[in-house]
């Protein structure tokens, strides 16, 4: 039995988080959307392998492939870690970027969580 998660197909970028900081470092570019894999025995979610993205007031056109987990069927990617809120791809819209009065971005960041399923083999 593993909880290590596989992706079907490969996604714009699949990063640690210690990488995904030290390209911020270096490019100055930063990414506003975040999925992670959510399994209920992390409690350092921010060192798992997520997929990211960067949106400005719009629905997500590149939906992440599906993650795969041993014993576990994915339900979908959901708005809070609880997984109570589906994220609808066709409906819902990252928030437009905020800049200040300098013209400096607000950072702000969607994160969507993997919902999950124990399946019994």
């Amino acid at each position: 039995h593993s909880d290590r998660l596989k992706f079907q197909h490969t996604p714009m970028f699949i990063i640690e988080s210690n990488e995904y900081n030290k390209m911020r470092e270096e490019t100055n570019k930063t990414a506003n959307v975040s999925y992670y894999y959510n399994y209920d025995n992390s409690d350092t979610i921010n060192c798992k392998t997520f997929f990211i993205d960067d949106l400005d007031g719009e629905t997500i056109k590149n939906i992440p492939p599906n993650p795969l987990r041993e014993e576990y069927e994915f339900t979908g990617w959901y708005k809070e870690k609880e997984c109570l809120n589906k994220w609808d791809f066709e409906n819902d819209i990252i928030p437009s970027k905020i800049y200040d009065e300098d013209g400096n971005y607000i950072y702000k960041e969607t994160i969507l969580y993997a919902g999950w399923e124990r399946v019994c083999i």
